[in-house]
C-alpha cells in the first residue's frame, strides 16, 4: 500500500509524523511519502518538499512565498501523477489543499486526475466551528477524520461521510519534565514564579510579536519580584535570529531605564552563556542547547531569561503562566493545564485584510476559547496586543490564584471536549481501511 501524506506547518506535521508511524507498525512493508518537515522526515517519510517554513498570516505574507509555493505544488502534483498513491491523506492547510482563488488545491486536482486516488481529509480548516452553512468536502474527499464532536455531526449533517476521531494532541501532548531537572537543565528555582513566552514556529509571528513580548517582559520582572521567563522555540526557528531580539529587547530596557533612579552603565552588556546540552524531554524531540540570558559583571537590567529550542511541552508544564501566540500551542497549553494569555498580530501588510474581515471573525481567537464557547483565557488582538497589554494581563494572573483556578478548572473542560486519546490509531485504521477499499 501506498500512502501519501501532506501538510503545511509544524503542527500538522507533528500529527503527520505520528501518523507514519503508527501505519507502519500495522504495514511494515507500506510506502509512504509525502509533504512536510522534520517531524516526518524522523518518522522515516520520504519527504519531497520540506513546508516548515511555509507558514504566512494573510495574503500579504502568502505572496512573497508564492513561487515556492507553486514550485512545490508542481513538483508535488507531478509525483502524484507518477507514484498514483492508494490514500491521499491531506492534514489541515486549507489554502493548500483545498486552493485559493483560481489556484486549485490538491485535493480537489487529485480527484480529477487520479479518481482511483482515496482521498482522507484529517483536521480540516475550520473544524471548531459549531455550525456550518455548507462545506466542500464531500466534493473532494472520500472520509474526513475531524478533531471535534460538533464538527462531525455539522459535515455529517451536510452528506460528508466525516468520522469523530478526537484530537490527536492528545496521544503526544506530554512532559516528565520535573521541577528537579528545570532546575539543573535551565537553572530556574522553581520556588519563584516562571513565564513561558511562545511566540510561535512562523517568521512572520516572530517578527511582530517576539519584541513584544520580551518587552512585555521587562514589564513584567519590574512588578513581580523573582519571575523568570522561559522561551520556547520552534524547531523551525532561526536561533541567531531570536538572540538578536534579545538583545535588542535588552538595549530598549536599558534605554528606558536611562531615565530612571535605577540607571544601568550605558556600556553594560547582557551576555549569551549555553547552559547542559541535553536532548529534548519532548516526545520525539533532537538534541536541545538551551541559552541564559545572563546578567554581565556591570549589568543591572538583564532578564532572568533561558530559550529553549524544541521543547514545548516541557515549557508548558514548568510554566504558572504561558504567553501565547494564537494557535495550536494554545490547545497544547489547555491539554497540559497551563493558564494562558493568548496574542495575535498580523503585519503591517495584512492589516487592509483585517480590517476587511473584522466585523466576520468570530467572537474569539483562541481554540480553547472557542472549543468552550466563551472566554476562558484573556485574549489580546493587534494593538492590544501591546507590551503594556501582555505585561498588565499576565502580571494579573501571576498576583491572582482564584482566577489561575478557574481558568486551570476551564481548561480541563476543554481538554474533556476533545475526546479520548487514541485519535493517530483511529485515523490510521481509516486510512487503512480507504487503501485497502481502493486495492480491492
Amino acid at each position: 500500500m501506498q500512502i501519501a501524506i501532506t501538510t503545511g506547518e509544524a503542527s500538522g506535521d507533528k500529527v503527520a509524523g505520528e501518523l507514519a508511524r503508527r501505519l507502519r507498525a500495522r504495514l511494515p512493508d507500506i510506502q509512504i511519502w509525502g509533504v512536510g518537515g522534520t517531524a516526518m522526515q524522523a518518522a522515516g517519510v520520504d519527504v519531497l518538499v520540506d513546508t516548515s517554513r511555509f507558514g504566512a498570516i494573510g495574503i500579504g505574507g502568502v505572496i512573497p512565498l508564492l513561487p515556492k509555493i507553486l514550485a512545490a505544488r508542481r513538483k508535488v502534483f507531478t509525483a502524484m501523477r507518477e507514484r498514483r498513491p492508494d490514500v491521499l491523506v491531506a492534514i489541515d492547510a486549507g489554502a493548500f489543499h483545498y486552493g485559493f482563488g483560481p489556484v486549485t488545491g490538491l485535493c480537489p486536482w487529485v480527484r480529477k486526475e487520479l479518481p482511483e486516488t482515496r482521498i482522507l481529509a484529517w483536521m480540516p480548516p475550520g473544524s471548531w466551528r459549531k455550525t456550518l452553512s455548507g462545506s466542500s468536502l464531500g466534493a473532494c474527499t472520500d472520509a474526513v477524520s475531524s478533531p471535534f464532536r460538533w464538527n462531525a455531526s455539522e459535515l455529517q449533517r451536510l452528506g460528508v461521510n466525516a468520522t469523530f476521531t478526537g484530537h490527536p494532541l492528545l496521544d503526544f501532548v506530554t512532559s516528565d519534565m520535573t521541577d528537579t531537572a528545570a532546575s539543573t537543565r535551565w537553572g530556574l528555582d522553581m520556588n519563584r514564579p516562571v513565564v513561558a513566552l511562545l511566540p510561535g514556529s512562523r517568521e512572520q509571528e516572530l517578527g511582530e510579536l517576539l519584541p513584544v513580548m520580551l518587552d512585555a517582559a521587562y514589564q513584567m520582572a519590574e512588578r513581580v519580584p523573582g519571575v523568570q521567563f522561559l522561551l520556547g522555540l520552534a524547531p523551525t526557528i532561526d536561533r541567531e535570529r531570536v538572540q538578536n531580539a534579545v538583545l535588542d529587547a535588552h538595549k530598549r530596557a536599558q534605554n528606558r531605564a536611562l531615565h530612571s533612579d535605577d540607571a544601568p552603565p550605558r556600556n553594560s552588556e547582557p551576555v549569551l552563556t549555553p547552559v547542559h546540552v541535553t536532548a529534548g524531554a519532548s516526545k520525539g524531540a533532537g538534541p536541545s542547547q538551551p541559552w541564559h540570558l545572563e546578567r554581565s559583571t556591570r549589568s543591572t537590567h538583564v532578564l532572568p531569561l533561558v530559550i529553549v529550542e524544541d521543547a514545548t511541552f516541557d515549557v508548558l508544564k514548568m510554566a504558572d503562566v504561558a504567553v501565547c501566540v494564537s494557535g495550536t500551542v494554545t490547545l497544547e497549553a489547555a491539554i497540559l493545564g497551563t493558564p494562558m494569555v493568548i496574542v495575535y498580530k498580523l503585519p503591517k501588510s495584512g492589516l487592509w485584510q483585517y480590517r476587511l474581515m473584522k466585523k466576520r471573525l468570530p467572537a474569539h481567537i483562541g481554540l480553547p476559547n472557542l472549543i468552550a464557547g466563551t472566554q476562558i483565557c484573556p485574549e489580546l488582538l493587534q494593538d492590544a496586543a501591546s507590551a503594556d497589554g501582555i505585561a498588565a494581563e499576565t502580571v494579573l494572573l501571576l498576583l491572582d490564584p482564584e482566577w489561575l483556578f478557574r481558568m486551570k478548572e476551564g481548561l480541563r473542560d476543554v481538554r474533556d471536549a476533545l475526546g479520548e486519546p487514541g485519535a493517530v490509531d483511529r485515523t490510521a485504521e481509516l486510512v487503512i481501511a480507504l487503501g485497502n477499499g481502493n486495492r480491492k
